[in-house]
């Protein structure tokens, strides 16, 4: 609660008062098993109010769980009073809080103290202790303050943010500063600013209710790894400018450390995420350590012009793919291969799948200006099957970034046809027959005589055989259609009136498109 204080969430009932040890975090949505132990903090997601709401309470306080955490409008007062009773303190969080963003939060609370070494500390706060450096920060310029990353996504926050507007509350709850007072900060030309100053840059009112800020880079030599952002009420003197000085070197030691520690990290996750993907002898050792169970579906998200550059943006497409694809109890592990960013999301209904990767995908071309397509594999039911699910998002990718259809999300069975021509094209690849073939003939007369016997062959099948509807394909009178259909037999040697004969040629044209 020191570390979040009362932005996010607010003490309803604390019986045994606020010094309860936390060990995790569990959710529990109502549908999986009841699963909690003591010591850990339950967030009841999609809870109602009434009998369930309760129930759990009751459970709780029985197995010894340290809180339940539920949205304000569950809570009601015989509720507290049931937390009450079972010893069991009880959270709520405003409405329009992202569940998602509350426990990756929540999260990096209880485990931020591995990183940072004990021999570094500001002011009492070890350097590993991101919201504990904040809250040193804050009380050292006298001001809520954030610390942020190049991309201005927060990496910690301090207490006091009562203290500052709806501005400070927005970049919170979605942890990162909205897009709109990015434009305006652009505009104002206020990053620019901060990347060539090495001291504190004063930023003027962003709008008539919105604090102005201070704000400071954090810099690793001439590199800038963040920033630190105060919500003022004026400039600061001369001697707080000179503590938010100090405090931004520390910072930075942190971040080089965390970058290390977070290298190392996604590199394992990478490892392990290439072995499930692959499959074979360590696939499900892989698949147990990254946490795997129950049903997967693999999804490729790649960007939809090949050309275009992706390695700059994976690493911002891989944290959209954990916030908006992972489902509340677990994180859907991602890596890169290839340009196309994988990730085995852990959910069985496809259409949460499909809405998180549009989430993902309208977040990418909002944010990060690249248009990506998306493509779901089939479900699979354990590690053994995972490597099939990525071969069907594979050959769906092929088909989204070729089918000129424009869609951007899709799985298997919305483009079986198309997949299966390319199945088919990449069986037959390079085959002498087709190089020798009717349509081969065909292709080279129309190129020496200037005749135009492809387009209306392919005309001609598109219309199911229709003499009328081909000729108002072409633009030309039946009577030229029919001449030309006898005479593109005869160079040929085609037999239209053979149904094996038009299957064939209508695969040889569409493979030639």
């Amino acid at each position: 609660m020191e570390s979040l204080g009362t932005t996010l969430l607010e003490v309803i009932a604390a019986p045994r008062g606020l010094d309860i040890e936390v060990n995790s975090i569990e959710v529990h949505d109502g549908q999986e098993p009841f699963d909690v132990t003591a010591g850990q903090i339950v967030v009841g997601v999609g809870l109602a109010p009434g009998r369930e709401a309760s129930s759990l309470v009751a459970s709780l306080g029985a197995v010894g769980a340290a809180a339940l955490v539920l949205r304000e409008a569950v809570v009601t007062p015989s509720l507290t009073e049931d937390a009450e009773r079972a010893q069991l303190a009880l959270l709520s969080v405003p409405p329009g809080t992202a569940w998602a963003q509350l426990i990756l939060l929540m999260s990096s609370v209880i485990s931020r103290a591995g990183f940072g070494g004990s021999d570094e500390r500001l002011a009492g706060a070890d350097a590993g202790d991101m919201f504990a450096v904040a809250n040193v920060i804050a009380e050292l310029v006298d001001a809520p303050i954030t610390i942020e990353d190049p991309q201005s996504r927060v990496i910690a926050f301090s207490m006091r943010q009562q203290e500052a507007d709806f501005a400070r509350a927005e970049t919170i709850l979605g942890r990162q500063v909205p897009s709109s007072w990015l434009k305006e900060l652009q505009r104002r030309g206020v990053f620019q600013t901060l990347l060539n100053a090495r001291g504190p840059v004063y930023v003027e009112k962003l709008a008539p209710d919105v604090k102005p800020r201070v704000a400071i880079a954090i810099r690793a030599g001439d590199e800038v790894l963040g920033s630190i952002w105060a919500a003022v009420d004026g400039k600061l003197s001369e001697e707080r400018e000179r503590a938010l000085v100090d405090a931004a070197h520390f910072v930075s030691l942190h971040m080089l450390r965390h970058r290390l520690t977070a290298d190392a990290q996604s590199g394992l996750i990478t490892e392990l995420v290439g072995t499930v993907l692959k499959g074979g002898a360590l696939a499900a050792d892989a698949s147990n350590r990254l946490g795997l169970r129950g049903p997967q579906r693999v999804v490729a998200i790649g960007a939809r012009d090949l050309d275009a550059e992706l390695e700059f943006n994976v690493p911002r497409i891989r944290d959209l793919v954990s916030l908006h694809m992972s489902p509340p109890q677990r994180r859907a592990p991602s890596a890169a291969f290839g340009g196309v960013v994988y990730a085995i999301v852990p959910v069985a209904s496809l259409s949460a799948v499909r809405e998180g990767a549009e989430r993902v995908l309208e977040r990418a071309r909002t944010l990060l200006k690249v248009e990506l397509v998306a493509a779901i594999g089939s479900e699979s039911g354990d590690a053994a099957s995972i490597p099939v699910s990525r071969e069907t998002a594979d050959q769906v990718l092929r088909v989204l970034r070729s089918d000129g259809t424009g869609r951007r999300i899709a799985e298997l069975s919305d483009v079986r046809a198309s997949a299966l021509v390319q199945r088919f094209a990449d069986a037959i690849a390079g085959d002498p027959v087709l190089e020798s073939g009717p349509v081969a003939r065909l292709r080279e007369h129309d190129a020496t005589k200037h005749t135009a016997f492809v387009a209306t062959l392919r005309a001609y099948l598109d219309a199911f055989g229709d003499v009328e509807a081909t000729a108002r394909l072409l633009g030309v009178h039946p009577n030229t259609v029919r001449y030309r259909l006898k005479q593109l037999q005869s160079v040929s040697g085609i037999e239209l009136n053979d149904s094996s004969q038009r299957l064939v040629l209508m695969l040889e044209l569409r493979l030639a498109s």
